[in-house]
């Protein structure tokens, strides 16, 4: 995708309000929709965000381009919102905090890693780059979800046993 050199301002600002926007709708979608959605199927949504953030080194067209990233957006916010749900529920309240910290440290971390790149980082560089780390990454992230399924799976069974004999 070519930018001309004084759009190149305009271009950041559109994609960060894309990015709002996908935000924006993620949140809206949960907010209705998070009590009818199964985990699996929220976690599902959420490690869609990986393989969306590598397609947008396959996409040249800025409209397309920015359907993905404003769709990479929903998905991330899928994400927050079931992590800070799982700890509100899971977590005890005395650990919530290191939780939570735990969380926004990786994201300083990520962020200071990203700008860091970007200094030696070049736009030709950054494309492939964008690509390659998604896809190394993708089988972290559907290992997890299998996992996570799998612990569902046994904790669901546990609870089948578990639960007392009716007599009719």
């Amino acid at each position: 995708m070519r930018i001309a050199a004084g759009k190149r301002i305009a271009i950041v600002g559109l994609l960060y309000a894309t990015a709002g926007a996908g935000g924006a709708l993620g949140a809206i979608a949960m907010g209705r929709y998070q009590r009818r959605l199964s985990p699996v199927a929220a976690i599902t949504i959420y490690a869609l965000n990986v393989p969306l953030l590598g397609a947008l080194a396959l996409v040249h067209q800025a409209a397309l381009a920015l359907l993905v990233l404003a769709c990479s957006t929903v998905t991330m916010t899928v994400g927050d919102l079931i992590f800070a749900v799982y700890v509100q529920r899971q977590v005890p309240a005395a650990e919530q905090g290191r939780a939570f910290g735990l969380l926004f440290w990786f994201f300083a971390v990520g962020q200071l890693t990203g700008a860091m790149l970007g200094v030696g980082v070049s736009s030709a560089d950054a494309v492939p780059a964008l690509l390659r780390v998604s896809l190394a990454v993708l089988p972290f992230i559907f290992t997890g979800l299998l996992l996570y399924l799998r612990s569902m799976g046994a904790a669901t069974a546990r609870a089948g046993a578990e639960a007392p004999a009716t007599v009719a």
